[in-house]
């Protein structure tokens, strides 16, 4: 294995007379100009090296280069990479081991990116300088400094359809779950950060995947849905009555934590069963602990339950388990039944012991229970004894029973042989596309758009902190219903077919060959993914199959989320639109939106025909972001051509004129033909250069017309107002040694504590996670302390919001209600929404005079914040106790609509609160309860949108950073 590495960056100038090599540190803006030669480290005989050129993206490259350009040299014009594995040897290999070795090491089996000299010293490459990057890093475009990590990305993705087709709603929460601790139980423990979903299709199932999301704190930020049911030329009736349920989830791990340590005799291994955010907490404590991360390897339980999971954990060393140290409710249960649930939110663990009592400690905070259940023997074995059951026989004076279980461990988890099936190709059975007579464009388009796929949203993006600017980028991509003409045509990482059934398997067969080649010529590779390949029910006497399935989810890295694209258009007059068309001039309507609505498939569907060209057009689209000469962005999916113009006018609030050339084409096939194509927003002024530059890598692009001031006639964007100037707060004030130390309070289920405590550090405050282990009846003594003296202040925000009007906080015992008594009918408090759902959106607010010191200098701002919670609506027994909060001006944020005018209308007002109230403050402004959430847009890339008039830096801060500094302004 590789016990080290070093990444070499080789560079060419344009101007030079002698042939050098020179050193450069990045982070080091020094040149060593005039050494002969670089090396890492000295070559040692017990010591291999090995070269690889590593696939780095294209944005990447350019920022990359041009950070280099900045800090070593502008004549630099061209940058190339490469990573060097060193591995450590005991003696010499032979020529044929050493080529096993490189093959083993060639990674996404590329052993020609893999060689045994540097190919940046190739006599042959035109370089006249090397950087050297030193020390962790981020990621590629970022120097190593202190307390910084070098995290990974990471992608899990996972179906749970069947239980889905019996129990959508518990189906689709227990689907999410396990994906969610799939995703936690990487390596040695990886982060989770935001979820996918696919639905073909399932009410109920969405309803359970976002309920589970919205109880954990993972935000559900992408997905897909289908509907389709339909007889075949052939009789053959596709429909999805076994429905699909997909659920994915990117995450982030620690580059130190990605190896799951090997099994060591005397470790010990543990199960606990508690809710799944929980156990996330105590698994997210030990990897924040980086080298010191107590989790030598953690895998999470589903199916087989302990059976399984623990099987997994101690191979190949094996380990004597005791059946009886699982915790139960049910001490009556046998062996059988404790050792084969598969009950959910449980993980186990590998650990050293003297790890155990630190292990212990976190788990009692976090509340979840833990168990050891046995240590590493080093027999290969798996041995299942039952203490009560050997007890029992010791007390009668008998010999100890046999163990419930012993089995070796090789014959179940070693190389098991692979199975074998054989399978027939079924040519397809189509019929050309037929469109009634007399049909419309507008009948048409009102069809096309009833179709619950078509959807607005291209790709989803996570930062990976609050201080830097980097990220991570996904997508989905799937076509079932083109795959029913031609199964080439569409291809990805999961497999949902009816892969026994005559036809199905060879259909799937066929994808994997297209998704291959395609992916070797556009240098990815899938890296994971689940299958499905029983997708078909009885119904009525016949088989129903599903159409095949391939859900592709990809993801990378992002050097700079703020250059991110949406597809809303944003320019009005000034702005143009172009169409890069990938299909070269075709427009097939097989398996399309507009087919569908006519109850047909057709006979010929897009594909990708040049992938080299799609890639080539990738590489320069990157290159325009990175220049930052693209306004907005969308591409040509479901609805074709026409419905991507329109999302992108829909979501701009804007009309358009458009000029399309057909030709030769149909008008509905220039429409709505699904051929893959990229629509983008320019400015006039950048349209030369833009065209200019795809002109320079063979990219065809036609202007499609330009944008109108005219918006939909019942919306206007909304009328926002600043009374104040956002700043970042002073370095001097974050760099105090001693800062007012504050704590943020979580009990069991809370979330959204994590960005709190990032705010107030932004602040300038000392936060402190705080967790309430044993209940709040036992501090309200301290509590009212805290609330009556001078100097202290609070925030309850959606929870804390409703858990500070039942303690009486607010409005407060001199306005109404009995401070922390609880029962008292007059006290305000927060109930169910209107809506009877969970609202999360992003909603408009203004700020009014109050007593609050937090809104101090905001009153008269109107501006959007987050919202999302079930029991929002301020509720006010008393009309009276109302009245005085209005009248004494302690309603200080209040829901208002696009015309900055007050409002009970949903959805201006999320959860139908009197008057709009959305904040209550105490009398003398100490103390604020607040349903939306400002720590979740204290920065301005968090903001889904802002007026242009504002004008400010997507990289500062934004206006909700004013209520954290005014906290910490009052405390000096």
């Amino acid at each position: 294995m590789p016990n080290g590495g070093r990444g070499l960056t080789s560079v060419s100038r344009t101007m030079h007379s002698v042939k050098r090599k020179a050193a450069v540190v990045l982070g080091d803006v020094s040149s060593c100009s005039g050494v002969d030669s670089v090396k890492v480290e000295s070559d040692s005989e017990k010591v291999l090296h090995f070269f690889r050129i590593p696939l780095i993206q294209e944005s990447a490259n350019a920022e990359l280069l041009k950070k280099v350009q900045t800090k070593v040299s502008r004549e630099i014009v061209c940058l190339k990479t490469e990573q060097c594995f060193n591995i450590g040897i005991n003696s010499e290999l032979s020529s044929e081991k050493l080529e096993v070795l490189k093959w083993l090491l060639g990674e996404t089996y590329e052993p020609d990116n893999l060689g045994t000299e540097s190919f940046l010293e190739n006599e042959n490459q035109s370089v006249s300088s090397v950087v050297i990057e030193s020390q962790r890093k981020l990621n590629t475009l970022m120097s190593w400094r202190e307390g910084g990590k070098h995290w990974r990305r990471s992608m899990r993705e996972w179906t749970h359809n069947f239980p889905c087709a019996v129990a959508p709603f518990p189906g689709a929460e227990t689907g999410a779950g396990g994906r969610i601790r799939d995703t936690h139980a990487t390596g040695r423990g990886s982060y989770v950060v935001a979820s996918t979903a696919g639905y073909c299709i399932l009410i109920e199932a969405s309803n359970g995947a976002s309920d589970y999301g919205n109880k954990f704190g993972e935000p559900l930020i992408q997905g897909y849905t289908r509907t389709f049911g339909m007889r075949l030329p052939n009789g053959e009736r596709r429909e999805w009555l076994k429905p699909i349920m997909f659920s994915a989830g990117i995450g982030q791990i620690d580059h130190n934590h990605i190896t799951k340590g090997e099994p060591e005799i005397g470790m010990l291994v543990r199960g606990d069963a508690e809710m799944a955010q929980k156990l996330y907490r105590v698994v997210r404590a030990c990897i924040e602990m980086g080298e010191d991360n107590p989790i030598i390897s953690i895998h999470d339980q589903g199916a087989g339950g302990n059976c399984n999971v623990v099987k997994e954990i101690i191979y190949p060393k094996g380990a004597k388990i005791d059946i009886r140290a699982i915790v139960v409710g049910d001490h009556t249960m046998s062996v059988l039944e404790i050792w084969g649930a598969e009950y959910q939110e449980q993980d186990a663990l590998l650990v050293k012991p003297e790890s155990r009592d630190l292990l212990q400690s976190i788990c009692e905070r976090e509340r979840v229970s833990m168990a050891v259940l046995g240590s590493i023997s080093g027999e290969g074995r798996v041995t299942l004894v039952d203490s009560f059951a050997t007890e029992n026989c010791r007390s009668r004076g008998l010999p100890p029973p046999p163990p419930s279980v012993d089995l070796e461990l090789e014959k179940v988890l070693g190389d098991m042989p692979q199975k074998c099936f054989e399978f027939t190709r079924v040519v397809p059975a189509a019929e050309p596309l037929k469109i009634p007579p007399g049909t419309t464009l507008m009948d048409s388009l009102e069809r096309v758009l009833h179709l619950p796929s078509l959807t607005l949203a291209d790709v989803a993006v996570i930062a990976q902190s609050y201080t830097e600017h980097t990220g991570g980028a996904c997508a989905i991509g799937e076509q079932p219903i083109k795959g029913l003409l031609d199964p080439t045509a569409m291809a990805s990482g999961n497999w949902m077919y009816a892969a026994k059934l005559d036809g199905e398997g060879a259909a799937m067969y066929d994808a994997a060959n297209a998704l291959s080649e395609a992916m070797i010529e556009l240098g990815i590779a899938i890296d994971g993914g689940k299958d499905s390949l029983s997708m078909a029910a009885h119904a009525s006497g016949e088989v129903v199959k599903a159409p095949g399935n391939l859900v592709i989810s990809v993801y990378a890295t992002c050097p700079d989320i703020t250059l991110t694209v949406t597809p809303d258009l944003k320019l009005g007059d000034d702005g143009v639109l172009l169409h890069i068309d990938l299909g070269k001039g075709k427009r097939r309507l097989g398996g399309s939106a507009f087919a569908q609505v006519f109850g047909q498939v057709g006979d010929d569907c897009p594909d990708i025909d040049d992938v080299s060209y799609l890639k080539r057009a990738f590489e320069t689209v990157q290159e325009l972001l990175t220049d930052k000469l693209i306004s907005s962005g969308h591409d040509i999916s479901d609805g074709g051509l026409i419905v991507c113009i329109l999302e992108m006018a829909f979501a701009g609030n804007c009309g358009l004129r458009m000029d399309l050339i057909s030709r030769g084409k149909s008008l509905f096939e220039t429409l709505f033909a699904e051929e893959l194509g990229l629509v983008l927003e320019v400015s006039k002024e950048n349209l030369d250069k833009v065209r200019s530059t795809l002109q320079g890598a063979h990219i065809s692009a036609e202007v499609l017309g330009q944008l109108e001031k005219s918006g939909l006639k019942s919306r206007h964007e909304p009328s926002w107002a600043l009374s104040f100037t956002p700043k970042f707060t002073e370095n001097e004030l974050l760099a105090l040694p001693c800062k007012p130390k504050v704590a943020v309070i979580r009990e069991e289920g809370s979330n959204g504590d994590r960005e709190m405590s990032a705010a107030l550090y932004a602040s300038g405050f000392e936060p402190w996670d705080i967790a309430i282990c044993f209940g709040l009846s036992k501090r309200l003594v301290s509590l009212h302390t805290f609330y009556n003296r001078p100097d202290t202040f609070s925030l309850g925000v959606c929870n804390g919001c409703q858990l500070m009007a039942l303690l009486g906080w607010i409005p407060g015992a001199e306005v109404g209600g009995v401070l922390g008594v609880g029962g008292d009918p007059s006290q305000p408090r927060f109930i169910h929404n209107e809506s009877g759902r969970f609202e999360c959106r992003f909603t408009n607010v203004t700020i009014g005079d109050s007593p609050s010191i937090m809104f101090k200098g905001m009153e008269g701002s109107t501006l959007g914040v987050w919202a999302a919670h079930g029991e929002g609506r301020a509720y006010f027994p008393d009309i009276g106790i109302q009245d005085h909060i209005l009248n004494s001006n302690l309603a200080p944020l209040r829901y208002c609509d696009d015309n900055g005018g007050i409002t009970e209308v949903y959805p201006f007002n999320p959860n139908g609160s009197p008057l709009g109230v959305a904040a209550i403050c105490s009398k003398d402004g100490r103390h604020l309860a607040m349903m939306p959430h400002p720590e979740r847009c204290f920065l301005m890339w968090q903001f889904p949108w802002y007026p242009k008039h504002w004008n400010v830096d997507k990289k500062g801060p934004s206006p909700w950073l004013r209520m954290f500094q005014n906290a910490r302004e009052w405390c000096s």
